[in-house]
C-alpha cells in the first residue's frame, strides 16, 4: 500500500476517477430506483424490480461483448465510449422511468445498466493495467474501493437528497449522472491506453505524424 501511494499515486487517482461513473450510476439504477419507483411514482416495487432483473440480464450481454471488443481495439475507446453512452442515456432513462410504464421502465434500465456494462466489460484489465506487477492487486484495489465509499456509498443517498431540494423532480439526478460521467471522461481520458498492444500502435501513430 505505501508503495503504491509513493510510486503510483497518479495511478489510484484516475482509477478512481475512471471508476465514479460506473459505481455511483450502479446504485442510482440498482438501488435508489426502487424507491423511487415506489414512494415517488406510486408504481409496485416489483415493476422496478423486474426492470432490474430485465437490464442486469442486459448488463451481463454488454459485458462479455465490451471485454472482448476492449482485446481488438483497447480499453480506453470501449470505456470512454460507454461513459458518453451512460452520460447523453441519463436524461431519456428517467423520461423513460416517469412514464410508469413497466415497458418503458424495463426499456430504461436496459439501457441504464446496458450502459454501465460497457464499462464493466474492460474495467478489470484496464485497472490492472495501470500498474505495474508489484503493486497491481493493491492499486487496481485501492482505486476501486476508494470510489465505492464516495460514488456508490453516498450515490442513493445524494440522489435522495436532490428529489427532496427539487420537489421530487428526477432532472436533478440526471445532471448528477452526467457530473459522474464528467469526472470518469476526463480520468479515462488522462489514464490512456493501457492495452500494451493497442497503447504500443498509438504511440508509433504519434511518432509518425
Amino acid at each position: 500500500m505505501i508503495d503504491v501511494l509513493r510510486t503510483n499515486l497518479k495511478s489510484v487517482v484516475l482509477a478512481a476517477g475512471a471508476f465514479f461513473l460506473t459505481n455511483g450510476t450502479f446504485y442510482i439504477y440498482v438501488t435508489f430506483i426502487v424507491s423511487y419507483g415506489e414512494k415517488i411514482l406510486k408504481v409496485p416495487s416489483s415493476t422496478t424490480l423486474t426492470g432490474v432483473l430485465i437490464g442486469a440480464v442486459a448488463m451481463g450481454v454488454t459485458i462479455l461483448a465490451a471485454g472482448a471488443l476492449s482485446d481488438r481495439l483497447g480499453r480506453l475507446p470501449v470505456y470512454l465510449a460507454g461513459a458518453v453512452f451512460v452520460g447523453v442515456m441519463a436524461f431519456p432513462v428517467f423520461w423513460l422511468i416517469d412514464t410508469k410504464s413497466p415497458a418503458f421502465i424495463a426499456l430504461a434500465l436496459i439501457l441504464g445498466l446496458g450502459g454501465i456494462g460497457i464499462m464493466y466489460g474492460p474495467q478489470a484489465a484496464f485497472f490492472s493495467e495501470l500498474f505495474g506487477a508489484n503493486v497491481r492487486y493493491s492499486g487496481a484495489s485501492l482505486g476501486y474501493q476508494i470510489t465505492a465509499i464516495f460514488a456508490g456509498g453516498l450515490a442513493p443517498f445524494i440522489a435522495t437528497a436532490l428529489l427532496a431540494l427539487f420537489n421530487n423532480a428526477s432532472w436533478p439526478i440526471a445532471l448528477y449522472i452526467i457530473g459522474m460521467a464528467i469526472i470518469t471522461l476526463v480520468c479515462t481520458y488522462l489514464a490512456g491506453e493501457t492495452r500494451p498492444s493497442a497503447a504500443a500502435e498509438l504511440a508509433g501513430g504519434t511518432a509518425g505524424t
